[in-house]
């Protein structure tokens, strides 16, 4: 009665019913397969491959069988999910705006080379990229670095020209303003010459001014005369209450030119520029700017000295008298 045997399970497939006899073989539990020698096609016909068991080990067979279709579910379903959690994995989350304008940047950069104007794109995207506070992959971040060389490539040559067009077109700036100022002192110079050529011509209207290349000359000879003047200083001196007071002194033109004037004086002039006072008529004087050039004492007391006309500080009389702004005079 205990040998008797009970169909525990029917399987369509041979295959699997041989599988499920070697897990109750392995559990201890001897199986058989019926119709086992049969084709596919009589198992088929005949309801599938029935598992047998003796009748006292049945429900211990059937309990092996069900542990072992709920083992293989859950291996199942973990291979399931460990699959799905390698294809969430390998799939890429999609390009952030970031990510894309590297991607444009690197082609600009490239292509750069035939097309300049792509290369200002491709710095434009540059800016771009690192002012952006989106995400931004390892593989995105080594292609921004790659188009930041290339960009490097042109961009240091560039700035290189641009800098050497700078310090030229500097140079040549700083060049012609010295040539307008070396124009405008020659100018000023041949006016102040001009001015004094010409008042000096009404002191002394028996001194030459004709020709003014010959006046610059020191071989034409001073005109000798004996002539009272004042000398002023350019600034006025302050006493110690603040106010301005203005020393004059007295002298006389021994001789005087075109270029220069000689004087005879009491006191030594401690200036190195100094106005000298000439009055004409009560009514027209006119006053010299002198660069003093040298002074000496003479045996007897007074002072000898020479000096050089720089420019006619003022004249007053009559209309056709010789006119120069003091402002110009100090300017010089």
């Amino acid at each position: 009665m205990n040998n008797k045997l009970m169909t525990v399970a029917i399987y369509a497939n041979p295959f699997e019913a041989s599988i499920a006899r070697g897990c109750l073989e392995a559990a201890g539990i001897t199986a058989f397969l019926a119709d086992e020698g049969t084709s596919v096609a009589v198992t088929i016909g005949v309801g599938g491959v029935k598992l047998q068991v003796p009748s006292r080990q049945a429900e211990q067979a059937i309990a092996v069988l069900a542990d072992s279709r709920e083992s293989g579910m859950r291996a199942l379903d973990e291979l399931a999910l460990d699959s799905d959690v390698v294809d969430s994995e390998q799939v890429e989350p999609p390009l952030t705006s970031r990510e894309q304008d590297v991607d444009r940047e690197l082609r600009a950069a490239i292509f750069g080379f035939l097309l300049f104007p792509l290369e200002v794109y491709a710095l434009w995207l540059l800016v771009k990229v690192f002012l952006s506070d989106e995400r931004l992959s390892p593989r995105r971040r080594r292609r921004g670095l790659v188009a930041l060389l290339v960009n490097s490539s042109w961009m240091l040559p560039v700035a290189g020209h641009v800098r050497r067009a700078q310090k030229r077109k500097a140079q040549q700036t700083r060049t012609q303003g010295r040539f307008a100022r070396n124009l405008a002192e020659t100018a000023a110079r041949e006016a102040s010459f001009l001015r004094v050529a010409e008042a000096v011509h009404r002191i002394c209207p028996d001194s030459d001014c004709r020709d003014l290349r010959s006046l610059k000359k020191r071989s034409e000879p001073r005109l000798v005369t004996s002539h009272s003047v004042q000398i002023r200083p350019l600034t006025l001196a302050r006493d110690p209450d603040g106010c301005c007071v203005a020393r004059t002194l007295g002298a006389t033109v021994v001789n005087i030119s075109a270029t220069g004037v000689g004087l005879v004086h009491k006191e030594r002039i401690d200036r190195s520029r100094f106005l000298v006072e000439f009055s004409l008529s009560k009514s027209e004087t006119i006053t010299l700017v002198v660069e003093l050039l040298w002074q000496q004492r003479l045996a007897d007391g007074p002072y000898h000295s020479g000096g050089k006309w720089v420019d006619v500080a003022a004249a007053e009389g009559p209309k056709d008298g010789v006119s120069a702004p003091t402002a110009a005079v100090a300017a010089s």
